[in-house]
């Protein structure tokens, strides 16, 4: 299986080095020998690296299966009428959804496209889906936190053919009028090789743009 190691944007440069750096050391203690292209600098000694395992959701759509780290998002494209979504959790039906589109998202997502649509913040370690509509036009349509074991079904209606569900914002697939989408969460996981010691909130505060900590360990 084939993998590419790249800087990471929001990193600083020293730290993306470093974090490629002893990835391959991992990668090495593993028995897996990457091949690199340019030389990574010198080696950090460390016995090991912490392995984090991240829930994926998974979307069937006719005879295809697909799989998302992030979100599945269901969205008008470039026509500026709304969608209508008819939705039900575990077989039961929610309020018809007039919006420009729906996110169901992991906890792994839920600081990407769902925050911005004024979906919570979820812990990456806390099992369960996120329903974060988009642009919604209803005063009581709110993001829900739904159970890991339970599935969304969407049907898409609309006046218009321009529908699509896209997967972590890579990949696209076309919607029919009055298509199902079945989504829930996968039995597969995402593993990530961890290179700092930064908390979940750490990460989440320096990402976000606040201001450095000017507490010190073990104070509040």
């Amino acid at each position: 299986m084939g993998m590419t190691i790249g800087l990471v944007p929001h990193l600083e440069k020293p730290q993306a080095l470093t974090a490629c750096r002893e990835l391959v050391e991992w990668l090495e203690l593993h028995g897996i020998r990457p091949c690199c292209t340019r030389e990574v600098g010198t080696r950090i000694k460390r016995p090991d690296l912490i392995v984090d395992e991240m829930g994926m959701a998974q979307a069937r759509l006719l005879i295809k299966d697909l799989r998302a780290l992030n979100e599945m998002v269901i969205s008008k494209g470039a026509f500026s009428r709304m969608l209508e979504l008819h939705m039900a959790i575990d077989g039961q039906r929610l309020d018809p959804l007039p919006a420009d589109g729906v996110i169901v998202a992991t906890p792994t997502g839920s600081t990407a496209y769902s925050l911005s649509a004024g979906g919570p913040i979820v812990a990456p370690d806390i099992g369960v889906l996120l329903l974060t509509p988009i642009c919604p036009h209803s005063l009581h349509a709110r993001p829900m936190v739904i159970s890991p074991a339970s599935t969304v079904q969407i049907r898409v209606q609309a006046q218009h053919e321009d529908i699509l569900l896209t997967i972590d914002g890579q990949e696209s697939c076309p919607l029919e009028l009055g298509d199902q989408v079945v989504i829930s969460r996968a039995k597969e996981v995402a593993r990530f090789v961890k290179v700092s010691a930064n908390g979940f909130f750490d990460v989440l505060r320096q990402k976000l743009g606040g201001p450095p900590s000017c507490y010190r360990e073990g104070e509040l």
